[in-house]
């Protein structure tokens, strides 16, 4: 949707990423890890394909069935392509649902993915297509700051409109039973400097402690040894 002239964020996408699916195009069987966006994220990401074009709004429209498009990386272009220009607008596989690459993205773009690079970009039904039972989801919304806001203050506003998006969401999804899943749901912004990784947010505070804990032998390892000394 468009944002109003209040928002702290000068553009903003919903993103579901990090999913690894069978691909095949000319007869070239392959793995590719695929992220579903909404058709402002590569604004956020501040990219743009070297080859085609971009997922744009009427690709992935909120509310209504989306083009079966992709954008694929430069590596995956070269492993099904062969890097012909011509994969643009040649269709591909993606976990057996047919969609048209329409565009190659550069060869220093690996995506926001910590973990892993994301080769297949694509409108977030696309590969699953909705259905009443089963609606797009985005577990994160990216935004790209104005400048001279904080983080801060761009958590304040999205605080004062998580009530009325979360009453929204809530039932947009009751005639799917998915509305009650979002009681209690809540809101949390982090910068995106160092990109999303499930790896590093399920441990993370495990790690911090074992290093606390080698820190404080280290310092009662010397303590003993300053004893020893004296």
């Amino acid at each position: 949707t468009d944002l109003n002239r209040d928002s702290p964020f000068i553009e903003a996408c919903g993103y579901n990423g990090g999913v690894n699916f069978p691909v095949e195009a000319n007869g070239i069987p392959t793995q590719a890890v695929t992220a579903f966006v909404t058709g402002r994220c590569f604004s956020v990401f501040g990219v743009q394909p070297v080859l085609g074009r971009a997922i744009v709004d009427d690709d992935a429209p909120l509310l209504t069935p989306g083009r079966k498009v992709v954008v694929i990386s430069d590596r995956l272009w070269r492993r099904l392509f062969n890097a012909d220009p011509g994969g643009v607008g040649r269709s591909v596989k993606v976990d057996a649902a047919d969609a048209m690459v329409i565009g190659v993205l550069p060869p220093g773009f690996r995506g926001i993915q910590a973990d892993t690079g994301i080769d297949i970009y694509a409108p977030p039904d696309s590969v699953f297509p909705a259905t009443a039972q089963r609606r797009p989801v985005a577990s994160e919304v990216l935004g790209r700051l104005k400048p001279g806001i904080t983080i801060q203050q761009a958590s304040a506003h999205l605080d004062t409109l998580w009530p009325a998006v979360l009453q929204s969401a809530r039932e947009a999804t009751r005639n799917a039973g998915e509305g009650d899943n979002l009681l209690g749901a809540t809101v949390r912004l982090t910068p995106m400097g160092r990109g999303l990784s499930n790896t590093r947010d399920q441990y993370a505070q495990a790690i911090t402690v074992i290093l606390g804990l080698t820190a404080l032998l280290l310092v009662l390892a010397c303590v003993n040894l300053g004893a020893l000394l004296l």
